[in-house]
């Protein structure tokens, strides 16, 4: 599933919190942030797209749109922030999720 990716996979059950904390922060430093580095987090915090997708009561294509900013929900961003503990301004510095979105009243 991550093949292509530069990190090295590790089974996520070996590795501690404060292990985990360090591979997730240095991931989100000195670069940009892509898709698959947000896809990494979700995996290294023990959770796949497909877990979380059952998690939300979504299909597991929506969750992966919006990992790669194909799709904007956030719901799934806060959500994803909430597991990593990473803030949404870091897995999206683009700004595309700096406040929640407002809501409008059915008529």
């Amino acid at each position: 599933m991550y093949q292509n990716t530069p990190y090295p996979i590790k089974l996520r059950l070996a590795m501690n919190d404060s292990e985990r904390r360090r591979r997730l922060h240095s991931i989100f430093d000195g670069r940009p942030v892509t898709g698959n580095d947000r896809a990494y987090a979700l995996q290294v915090c023990g959770y796949s797209q497909t877990e979380l997708a059952t998690l939300l009561g979504i299909r597991p294509q929506s969750i992966n749109d919006a990992l790669f900013d194909r799709v904007t929900s956030y719901n799934i961003a806060s959500k994803l922030a909430e597991i990593t503990h990473i803030p949404l301004q870091r897995l999206w510095p683009c700004g595309r999720y700096n406040s929640p979105p407002r809501r409008q009243r059915a008529a």
